[in-house]
């Protein structure tokens, strides 16, 4: 989470570096259509990761509303490193509709463990859920409260928690950025829980640093 929202996918990237860095398995759902970037080193002068881009403009696979479900069934079962560009879909509905049908496909077919990253999270559970888009809310909290049975591990990329689901937010990692938002941060139980070097001592750390900056 940050303000404004470009930093805070910018720094969400060096988390799933990590991942990949690993050998992880990863899928990033991006509204943004950022993460195809990925595939390049930070000056563009180099390759970067092997990463599937389904969807956007700088798509290796192209997606319409219609295969959502083929997709989440394909990503489930196969050790792939992907991003799914929704950023060219066309409309908000459109994008919910494809990400209700995808989610719930995905979950039914998963079952070894996979890092679903969720940019712009509060986009798919909003703390107010849209009316009409219930079911897309419900989807997503069956992977992020019930999915680890599954082997789902689902990190969120926000730039307000407090405008994601409660029940969502309580139970997945949750990259933080801007940490002069800190009392964001104690809203979110996860932050940094658990995930290598981002602990909250690391958080408190950080936090230190920064009243420090401001002090002087």
């Amino acid at each position: 989470m940050s303000e404004p929202p470009a930093r805070a996918t910018y720094a969400a990237k060096g988390f799933v570096e990590r991942l990949l860095e690993s050998g992880a398995r990863v899928a990033i759902v991006d509204p943004l259509g950022v993460w195809w970037g990925l595939r390049a080193s930070c000056d563009g002068s180099a390759p970067g990761y092997p990463v599937v881009v389904f969807g956007g403009r700088h798509a290796d696979v192209p997606i319409t509303a219609d295969t959502a479900a083929v997709l989440g069934q394909v990503i489930a079962r196969e050790a792939l490193v992907c991003v799914v560009d929704l950023s060219e879909l066309g409309s908000s509905a459109a994008r919910r509709r494809f990400m209700a049908a995808f989610a719930e496909a995905l979950y039914e077919a998963n079952e070894e463990q996979l890092h679903i990253v969720l940019d712009a999270a509060d986009l798919w559970a909003p703390q107010r859920p849209i009316k009409g888009w219930e079911s897309l809310l419900g989807h997503i909290e069956e992977i992020v409260r019930r999915g680890r049975v599954r082997g789902f591990i689902p990190w969120l990329i926000t730039q307000r928690p407090a405008v994601v689901h409660k029940d969502v937010l309580s139970q997945a990692s949750l990259p933080h950025h801007n940490l002069s938002h800190h009392r964001e941060a104690q809203r979110s139980p996860n932050v940094f829980d658990g995930v290598g070097p981002y602990s909250r001592d690391w958080l408190v750390h950080k936090r230190h640093k920064h009243r420090a900056r401001q002090r002087y």
